[in-house]
């Protein structure tokens, strides 16, 4: 397998959520048939999930400051730069989370088509983390990988349009 260096610091800067799609898909491309391949290509899609999870989040917020009358008090908005600036994982499956990004965008994630799905990647990269192995107990295979990929590229499509559809954000997308 080829290698594909990524600055992890870049990932905190900004839009870098395309790059890491780019190169889990580099990777699913360059796999063997091997599990360990697959764990990777999961655990990249993971986490450009969880930074256009952090990007939209970052966005939304940052609109809200700008509006006349902000949705979120700020206790709330507290709470949002708390975790954003956290080292926890951002990636709209905690239900606190789900709230404030409802509040924030207008958009119930829960009702994506991919929701799902999007759960159960989650659930499938933090196991391949911390065991290498699915929730299942079984090693990843290239479905596995196939899943995470088109979640990830689902979840940024989806947030995308979202991110579109807020008038301050626009220029964002």
């Amino acid at each position: 397998m080829r290698r594909h260096p990524v600055d992890l610091d870049e990932l905190h800067a900004g839009r870098y959520h395309d790059r890491l799609v780019d190169l889990a898909g580099r990777l699913f491309d360059d796999a063997k048939d091997d599990p360990v391949d697959w764990c990777t290509v999961i655990v990249v899609s993971g986490r450009a999930c969880d930074t256009v999870a952090s990007y939209a989040l970052h966005c939304f917020l940052e609109a809200d400051g700008q509006r006349s009358k902000p949705r979120l008090g700020n206790g709330q908005a507290r709470k949002v730069r708390e975790v954003l600036r956290s080292k926890k994982t951002v990636n709209l499956k905690p239900k606190s989370q789900r709230a404030s990004w409802a509040a924030l965008s207008d958009d119930r994630i829960t009702r994506w088509p991919d929701w799902i799905r999007y759960v159960r990647c989650v659930d499938r990269r933090n196991s391949v983390l911390r065991e290498g192995l699915l929730p299942s107990r079984r090693r990843p295979a290239r479905a596995d990988a196939v899943e995470a990929l088109e979640v990830t590229r689902s979840l940024c499509a989806h947030l995308g349009r979202v991110l579109s559809n807020e008038p301050l954000l626009r220029d964002r997308v």
